[in-house]
């Protein structure tokens, strides 16, 4: 979704998830926010569509994207629908 900042974009998003019944995760940004942390999430994120089924919405912001190999882990992810070795369930 592409916007204005301020203008409630993720307040939509968010609102429209639950709408649909779709459970809601995004990175937990912190000091010392790292590739593994993220690999870390993106697992939690597929354990959670995969393995126990539920609807996910992966809330990713551009201010998430500290690293470009956090851009080069989500790409293969949407690409080949495998993160290249960062995610062993």
């Amino acid at each position: 979704m592409a916007g204005r900042s301020g203008v409630g974009r993720r307040t939509a998003v968010v609102v429209m998830a639950n709408f649909y019944g779709m459970k809601v995760i995004s990175p937990s940004m912190a000091i010392g926010y790292d590739v593994k942390q993220f690999r870390n999430d993106l697992k939690q994120v597929t354990q959670v569509a995969g393995v126990d089924g539920e609807q996910v919405l992966f809330l990713l912001e551009d201010h998430h994207l500290i690293s470009s190999a956090f851009l080069e882990i989500v790409n293969s992810l949407l690409m080949a629908g495998e993160s290249s070795s960062s995610i062993n369930i």
